[in-house]
């Protein structure tokens, strides 16, 4: 018989002893305690005691109940040297652990985070040019995003369903200046950097007009709050004009919204009103002469707003938070200082940051650009840095004893730089910070224009404190350019980024490992009919005991039953010598290792077969099994179809599943 034949030629092929290479000698070492990727992308290792690319090293991965591996040899290894490796994971790989196994020595697990990355296209608004800048989750998984050049507030689902809802304004020129194309007076808000969700679901958002505007034109800010549930707008018109409002914050403790105020004529400074009690006027219209609200003298009250000056007039407030004694804290954005507001003592403390090493003019001018802050659970505030593109942590453990008020040679003892991705002069930025229940602290860095107007790439990470504040990247994404609001979800861990020249919203989400905690083994019954990966085997079929009937086998692993489509791209749910065994051979040494192939690697298995017979197509190709494991044990693509291809579909000969065998 033919099969026979190639069987043989195959199983010698198979059982020869691959060429030696080099000796590596100890255990290989990885230097990164956790790497981190999206779904079938790429990683880096870095370390020692690699060797050079032999079958007998291999990456090892371990993911809930699962493995997979990748052979040094592999078509998705694109380097494999003594001390760096870089590969693509398998499509099957999830959140688990890797090992670098060298001639049967394996180096010390490695956490592997491994997320699933989806975008949802946020349309532009008719009339303006609007991009997403913040972005903050509610309780049932709805993102709500702030814009700049906005007129809408703007909501993705979890469903990934889209809404924008009109912001109430009163008719006429608009209540905001612009200085974008010309001065002009317009209802598109410039600036909408900031976005939160209070503890009653209503979302609160800053409207800040023209930024740091200081012209003639009326140019009223304005704090705005959405309740989803009676689908009401309510509008706090800021009482001084030209002030423009970037941060909000939420403090049920003292019934209060906190707001940021810059302003070049009355000053900078700290504002609250109530949540629930300050008086809300939409249709505010400052062209007919309607008074504006009034700062309270003492004390919060529902027809006025409470403001607190800050000692540097050119500082800039940012955005705020609370610590855990109810103080305020907040960025000085132009001031390279960190703030702090003491409300019920109407006391503000100053913390100089670094100097700054940005030599853009406007890093040149205006200091290192703090932005976003955040406290981790051991008490320590974050602070990303956007023209020195540096995230940085000052130990408040320090304070009390006055060694955070001053520079020492340029330096402050409280203040550690984590991460510094820029060298000063390539105009790289960090636009935002956020931390998650997981403790990992998130931000994106993006290549910048000289101007800061646009932007050629951006890319995320993470600090992870319990790693030693290990720096990790995740793969730059060829189709984002521009990250800026970061946001978590704090019921699923979910991580939201807005696109900003991308007109996107990105969810994250971190994949588990699958695990049947052994139910399908016990009583097949609770998996009867249910086919989880798609392979055509149901669950209870792969998780039986008898391979000849599809057991053995993963029910979340869709590529470890070789059961190929005909010519009429059906799959007759057994494997025998013409649809299966043969067609495999006819592409024999076909390949997608360059990502030339009509359907590459990644392509989906059930797409159409070629016209030729002998083209690459991924449903024929397998990434090998681990040694020591059933040849069917096998991952995605590796780009290359080769006898290791063909001894595994031989392997499964006259294997079938019962459910959908003809």
């Amino acid at each position: 018989m033919v099969w026979v034949g190639v069987l043989a030629v195959v199983l010698a092929f198979a059982l020869s002893t691959p060429p030696h290479l080099d000796a590596a000698t100890g255990t290989p070492s990885v230097d990164q305690p956790i790497v981190a990727t999206y779904r079938a992308d790429s990683i880096t290792l870095t370390g020692s005691g690699f060797g050079s690319p032999s079958q007998s090293r291999a990456i090892l991965f371990d993911f809930g109940s699962q493995t997979a591996s990748v052979v040094a040899g592999s078509g998705l290894v694109d380097i494999w040297e003594p001390n760096r490796i870089e590969l693509d994971i398998p499509w099957e790989v999830k959140t688990g652990e890797l090992r670098v196994v060298v001639d049967g020595k394996a180096s010390t697990p490695v956490e592997l985070r491994v997320y699933e990355y989806e975008a949802f296209d946020i349309p532009i608004s008719a009339g303006t040019n609007d991009r997403p800048l913040a972005v903050t989750v509610a309780d049932d998984g709805t993102a709500w995003l702030n814009q700049e050049f906005h007129r809408e507030l703007k909501a993705i689902a979890p469903s990934g369903e889209y809404q924008a809802l009109g912001i109430p304004q009163a008719s006429g020129p608009g209540i905001f200046a612009s200085t974008t194309h010309g001065v002009l007076q317009t209802k598109t808000s410039v600036t909408g950097e900031d976005i939160h969700v209070d503890g009653q679901g209503r979302i609160w958002f800053s409207q800040g007009g023209a930024s740091l505007y200081n012209g003639t034109l009326l140019n009223t800010s304005r704090i705005v709050r959405y309740d989803p549930d009676s689908a009401d707008f309510a509008c706090f018109n800021v009482p001084t004009d030209n002030a423009t409002v970037m941060g909000v914050l939420v403090d049920h403790a003292r019934n209060t919204l906190w707001y940021s105020e810059g302003n070049f004529f009355e000053g900078n400074a700290i504002s609250a009103l109530s949540l629930d009690s300050t008086l809300s006027n939409c249709h505010f219209d400052p062209h007919a002469g309607e008074e504006r609200d009034e700062f309270c003298e003492g004390s919060l009250t529902s027809t006025c707003h409470l403001r607190f000056p800050l000692p540097n007039p050119n500082s800039v407030p940012a955005h705020l938070t609370l610590d855990g004694e109810g103080n305020v804290w907040f960025t000085e954005f132009w001031g390279n200082r960190i703030g702090m507001l003491r409300p019920e003592a109407g006391e503000v403390v100053e913390y100089p940051l670094p100097s700054a090493i940005a030599q853009s003019n406007a890093g040149q001018a205006v200091g290192s650009g703090p932005w976003e802050l955040a406290f981790d659970s051991e008490g320590d505030l974050w602070i990303n840095e956007f023209f020195d593109a540096t995230v940085a942590r000052l130990d408040t453990s320090l304070i009390e004893g006055g060694a955070c008020d001053q520079l020492v040679q340029g330096e402050n003892p409280c203040v550690e730089d984590v991460l510094v991705a820029s060298d000063g002069s390539d105009y790289k930025t960090i636009h935002s910070l956020s931390i998650g229940s997981d403790e990992l602290i998130w931000f994106a860095v993006t290549d910048t224009a000289s101007n800061y107007s646009s932007a050629s790439g951006s890319r995320l990470g993470f600090v992870s404190p319990s790693d030693a504040y290990s720096v990790v990247f995740l793969p730059q994404r060829e189709d984002s350019k521009w990250f800026t609001g970061i946001a978590h979800d704090q019921w699923t861990g979910d991580i939201w980024v807005a696109g900003f020249d991308e007109h996107e919203l990105s969810r994250l989400t971190l994949t588990e490992g699958a695990t049947d905690g052994g139910q399908c083994a016990s009583d097949p019954d609770l998996c009867d009919g249910v086919d989880t990966d798609g392979d055509g085997c149901t669950d209870a079929e792969e998780m039986g005991p008898d391979a000849q009937f599809g057991g053995r086998r993963d029910p979340a692993n869709f590529w470890d039953f070789y059961d190929t489509p005909n010519a009429a791209g059906v799959r007759d749910g057994s494997i025998d010598l013409p649809n299966d065994i043969l067609s495999v051979v006819l592409r024999l040494l076909s390949s997608d290792a360059n990502g030339t192939a009509n359907l590459n690697r990644y392509s989906d298995p059930m797409a159409p077969l070629p016209a030729d017979p002998k083209a690459y197509h991924p449903a024929f190709d397998r990434t090998p099994a681990a040694a020591g494991r059933p040849a069917w044990e096998t991952g995605p693509p590796d780009g290359q179809i080769t006898l290791l291809d063909v001894v595994a579909v031989i392997m499964q000969y006259g294997h079938k599943c019962f459910s959908s065998a003809s």
